[in-house]
């Protein structure tokens, strides 16, 4: 369960991207939801037909029409896979990977659609670094080989609110309902 947001990371084609942990679940100033929004619940496909399945506790994420969950789903939330309101149509989901978390934003676009956004770290958006280091505090994590592997940040409500407004998150996919 720990690797549930990672797994959706990877199915997005963002494995070359550095990856940016967040060190408590966000916002931190929102309390844990035991439910996905009613209005949320069905069944969404991405600009590859992956299939995105959002019950009331629970989601899978999969290929094509198969659902053969790339997360080894469904993915109930809990005490590793956090749901968190942030606004309106708004909510962020924290999946726990080992002492820190993978943070994705989501917002209702429309009744049908649903985007997903994260920090994207690559030669496209080395922007996003800069502003996070002028907001919080910004970790490097190396590999045994010295190569820069991820980076780490545990933003206050107030620092998680600037981070927005620099637009340091990308949408990395839509999904449209289908059911």
């Amino acid at each position: 369960m720990k690797k549930a947001i990672y797994y959706i990371i990877l199915a997005l084609n963002l494995s070359a991207c550095v990856e940016v942990h967040f060190g408590h679940p966000q916002p931190l100033d929102a309390k844990n939801e035991t439910r996905f929004p009613v209005a949320w619940q069905g069944t969404y496909t991405d600009q590859d037909n992956d299939t995105l399945t959002i019950n009331a506790q629970s989601y899978s994420y999969g290929k094509g029409d198969s659902i053969l969950s790339i997360s080894q789903g469904p993915e109930k939330l809990s005490d590793e896979l956090i749901l968190r309101h942030f606004t309106d149509n708004t909510y962020f989901i924290s999946g726990k990977n080992d002492s820190l978390w993978n943070v994705l934003m989501i917002t209702e676009r429309s009744k049908n659609s649903i985007d997903v956004s994260m920090i994207v770290v690559d030669e496209e958006k080395p922007t996003n670094i800069a502003a996070m280091k002028d907001i919080t505090t910004v970790k490097e994590h190396f590999n045994s080989s010295g190569k820069l592997e991820s980076y780490s940040v545990d933003p206050t409500a107030k620092e998680l609110d600037a981070m927005l407004k620099k637009k340091v998150f990308t949408k990395v996919a839509r999904f449209k309902r289908i059911k």
